[in-house]
């Protein structure tokens, strides 16, 4: 060889040694700039929410054998602002080949939206951000977002016609809620378009904040509540109205708890008559076998994170696994954000919590909760929407007795 030949093939060796480190470099970079990241509570009234958020994306990675990714948490410690802002923090130091979480709840997105307000293009966004179960919907008409979440307008359809056709038409319906909360807004919106649909007459409204102690609500019963009467409830929980049982009028109108719980074995007797004559709407049940399940169904989503964690997950922990999971499917389908954005009107994934559609914006359009009927003597029985999923798990947790029947249309 040359020598003029000998230092060309030098020069285009060393190139291309060159070329592929610079590669090597770059997916390095890229494996190293795999984080998942989230800002929630993980302290403070919240703190339990938060936990069971983090542990369900601990046991995606684990069951999904991502060990490539990682996990980047910050504490909100229960306050909306901070997590806003947090979140903001996140957003800033984020690499395109992070998983990005948006900020858990409405108040919480509308501060981030005033934050990003002049910073942030939604047209130019490179995330897809994902949302912690319970955002606002608003925040999707800003930034691209996904969520496999029951929507607001979806929340309580078919509740009333289900009560109107199994127990009767009512005297009036009053509505029992917590202020501030615009995704209860949205819930009192669409079930008054519904009264007025079923031809149901509207009763008074009453509001507490989270810090009342609905003393307020037994003079509230007195003067506007009959017994044929129903109260739809938007608070998080049966558990707030234990004392408002001994109440006759309160023990014998139906109540819908729009937060509802499934009862356990281990309650006491004084709240297993706050159950009696009630509609539980139910978001998630742990033993329930969704038949359109994803990577794992949902009876041994619950067994898995039980012996992960020690405790049963909450629907905040399913909802997480479920909403990674439809971005693992999107992801390796359409890389680019922008692109699955695009084509997600026409896509449809399996998760944990049954097969998912969305709108243009990531909001999901087929999800409904489940609805327990408890009548005076104690009777359950479950209605679904879901044609597929009227099936208990096979474990010794899930109460067998319980018929599931399809909501009627």
């Amino acid at each position: 060889m040359s020598p003029r030949s000998k230092k060309k093939f030098l020069t285009i060796t060393s190139i291309a040694f060159l070329l592929i480190g610079i590669y090597i470099l770059k997916s390095c970079q890229a494996q190293n700039n795999k984080k998942i990241l989230i800002a929630t509570s993980l302290t403070g009234p919240n703190a339990k929410i938060g936990t069971n958020i983090v542990q369900a994306i601990q046991l995606f990675l684990k069951l999904h054998h991502l060990e490539n990714w990682r996990l980047v948490t910050m504490d909100s410690q229960s306050n909306d602002r901070l997590n806003a802002e947090q979140t903001f923090q996140l957003y800033q130091k984020a690499s395109s080949h992070s998983i990005l979480f948006g900020p858990r709840g409405t108040k919480a997105s509308l501060e981030f939206i005033k934050l990003c307000s002049q910073q942030i293009s939604p047209q130019n966004n490179r995330f897809i951000f994902l949302n912690q179960v319970t955002a606002s919907p608003i925040f999707n008409h800003y930034f691209n977002s996904l969520s496999t979440f029951i929507s607001s307008q979806n929340y309580l359809a078919g509740v009333l016609y289900l009560l109107k056709k199994k127990v009767g038409t009512p005297g009036r319906i009053h509505i029992l809620r917590l202020k501030d909360i615009p995704y209860f807004e949205d819930m009192v919106m669409a079930l008054k378009k519904e009264m007025k649909k079923l031809d149901l007459n509207q009763g008074k409204e009453i509001f507490f904040s989270l810090q009342d102690d609905r003393a307020s609500l037994n003079d509230f019963l007195s003067k506007n509540v009959q017994e044929n009467d129903w109260l739809v409830i938007l608070d998080y929980g049966p558990q707030h109205y234990i004392s408002h049982q001994m109440n006759p009028v309160f023990s014998k109108a139906l109540k819908i708890f729009v937060y509802g719980q499934m009862p356990s074995n281990q309650i006491s007797s004084q709240e297993k008559e706050t159950f009696l004559n009630s509609l539980q709407v139910l978001t998630w049940l742990p033993h329930l076998d969704y038949s359109s399940q994803g990577t794992i169904n949902n009876c041994h989503f619950s067994k898995k994170f039980e012996e992960a964690f020690a405790h049963p997950p909450d629907f905040h922990a399913a909802y997480i696994f479920s909403t990674l999971e439809a971005d693992e499917t999107l992801r390796n389908s359409t890389p680019s954000p922008q692109n699955r954005m695009k084509q997600i009107e026409q896509r449809e994934v399996k998760t944990i919590v049954g097969t998912v559609r969305w709108d243009k914006e990531g909001t999901r359009i087929n999800g409904f909760p489940a609805l327990l009927l408890i009548d005076r003597n104690g009777q359950k029985t479950l209605y679904e929407h879901d044609q597929n999923t009227l099936q208990w798990c096979s474990d010794e947790n899930a109460d067998t007795s319980i018929p599931i029947l399809p909501i009627p249309k």
